[in-house]
């Protein structure tokens, strides 16, 4: 009986806490959970800040190509250097050939002050001159492509040329890439815009050794491929420490639901 009365007493007690906090109660039945961030992928390529493409400025013998591919150069090398030697003859040739014009200009120019040559025997003379200085002007600039040297410190990607060779002009001689600091280039779906902002965090997995590192996205691209709908965003990995430009992977991203 005593057991009775006392769970009697203890039901009452509930009951009446239930009346007195009914608000509480109703909130904590009906208080929306929270969803976890979706995970979501993106494949993604490693790539240098700056490449560059070094073309052959004239038709000459190679007689100086000194890096080979992978190899490190420094800014202002010589990476490159045809044989001008005709070209320094022609200009030897030429400057002595202005030279004689121009004595012949002030001849003439002194004996029509005299009334012993005609204004056309001047003229002609000052044609004549003019002309052979253009052409060694010409020459001094052809000469300006008989050596290259580095744009940048960087590495050889490609050397399609080789020594003793004779490339015509605009021939591909190097490819480089400028060393520093990588950037991680991803491809994404355009209507990913609506959530992936500059800033987002992200995880990159590279396929060749498996390492995950973490990056930040540090732009969009100017513009949308309207075909595949897609749009690249550039990221910043957080270190460069043994990457190399050409690792592909995975970027992970999470993306909250709304």
């Amino acid at each position: 009986m005593l057991i009775m009365i006392r769970a009697l007493s203890l039901l009452a007690g509930l009951t009446l806490c239930a009346a007195l906090h009914p608000l509480t109660s109703a909130a904590s039945i009906n208080m929306p959970q929270t969803q976890p961030a979706e995970e979501i992928l993106a494949r993604g390529i490693l790539r240098a800040q700056q490449s560059t493409e070094i073309k052959a400025g004239m038709t000459a013998q190679l007689i100086e190509l000194p890096y080979k591919e992978g190899e490190y150069f420094r800014l202002g090398a010589l990476i490159a250097q045809f044989d001008c030697t005709l070209e320094e003859a022609e200009l030897a040739a030429l400057e002595k050939r202005h030279q004689t014009y121009r004595l012949k200009y002030e001849n003439s120019a002194e004996l029509h002050k005299f009334g012993a040559a005609g204004r056309l025997d001047v003229a002609l003379a000052q044609s004549e001159m003019q002309q052979a200085l253009a052409e060694t002007k010409l020459i001094k600039a052809r000469l300006k492509y008989c050596t290259i040297h580095a744009p940048y410190s960087g590495f050889v990607t490609a050397r399609p040329a080789s020594v003793f060779e004779t490339p015509q002009q605009g021939e591909l001689l190097y490819s480089l890439e400028k060393s520093g600091p990588l950037d991680l280039s991803i491809i994404v779906p355009s209507n990913w815009m609506t959530w992936l902002k500059k800033g987002h965090s992200l995880e990159f997995k590279i396929d060749e050794t498996g390492e995950i590192i973490q990056a930040q996205i540090i732009r969009l691209g100017a513009s949308i491929d309207p075909v595949s709908q897609t749009i690249e965003v550039i990221a910043k990995p957080h270190s460069n420490k043994f990457l190399m430009s050409g690792m592909s992977g995975y970027a992970s991203f999470e993306r909250a639901h709304e």
